[in-house]
């Protein structure tokens, strides 16, 4: 499923069809003004902001390079970001196993907001972590350092610096690329504030997942990869696009 196909898709919910990012004549299927549906911010808020609040409140379990009371604005901000990267992500890999022709002329257009939502969501984590005087932890060595150096430099200033250059945007390498690293540092970033940087009130050590919490994980994930590849397959969506 390719980029003009998600939106197609997305164009028959009632309410979906709304949001035009691109503002282009060529969407006009899916897209009729630039304008976010309510009920897209309420399940965005309620998504990122229902664990961020818990973590939040965790005040000593939390390592303070990723507590701070702006923490549910940060996931929010960041789930805008990697929305972005993960349409360009997904369309990239469908239209290698579908075989079909990437639509670089939708991706890159789509990739001209990443930039600017990634300087937005910069900007705030280093404004708080001055505010909060925790940039003290950033070079003390420990692996919450080091899982937080990997978060903003592969997660935010590499793709940041791909990205920016509309020469990059329009080669499909590079693309996948840099939406394939906005997607890893939200990934990170979640696994350093559920498990990196979460230490239990009472254990004596880090915490660590269990195999069954993995398995689920792991079986979500592949149900949602499952039912995607349905929908894909049974349904009038990639045909047509391509009509």
């Amino acid at each position: 499923m390719t980029g003009r196909s998600w939106l197609q898709f997305f164009a028959r919910f009632p309410g979906l069809g709304n949001f035009d990012p691109l503002g282009t004549s060529s969407l006009s299927v899916a897209c009729k003004s630039a304008q976010l549906p309510s009920q897209g911010v309420k399940s965005l808020l309620s998504f990122s902001g229902a664990s961020s609040f818990l973590m939040a409140i965790a005040t000593t379990k939390l390592h303070p390079l990723w507590h701070t009371p702006i923490l549910p604005l940060l996931f929010l901000l960041s789930a805008f970001v990697v929305g972005f990267a993960m349409v360009i992500f997904e369309s990239l890999i469908a239209s290698r196993s579908f075989h079909l022709k990437p639509e670089i002329s939708v991706l890159s257009r789509l990739a001209r907001f990443i930039p600017i939502l990634l300087i937005v969501y910069l900007g705030a984590k280093v404004m708080d972590i001055v505010n909060r005087d925790t940039y003290l932890y950033l070079f003390d060595g420990s692996i919450e350092s080091i899982m937080f150096w990997i978060e903003m430099v592969l997660g935010i200033i590499v793709p940041f610096t791909i990205l920016i250059f509309e020469k990059y945007r329009k080669n499909p390498t590079w693309l996948f690329i840099g939406a394939a690293l906005v997607v890893f540092g939200v990934a990170i970033n979640r696994i350093n504030v559920f498990i990196t940087g979460y230490t239990p009130l009472y254990a004596e050590g880090p915490y660590i997942p269990a195999w069954t919490e993995i398995a689920v994980t792991v079986g979500f994930i592949s149900l949602i990869i499952l039912l995607y590849r349905f929908f894909a397959l049974n349904f009038p969506i990639i045909e047509e696009m391509e009509n």
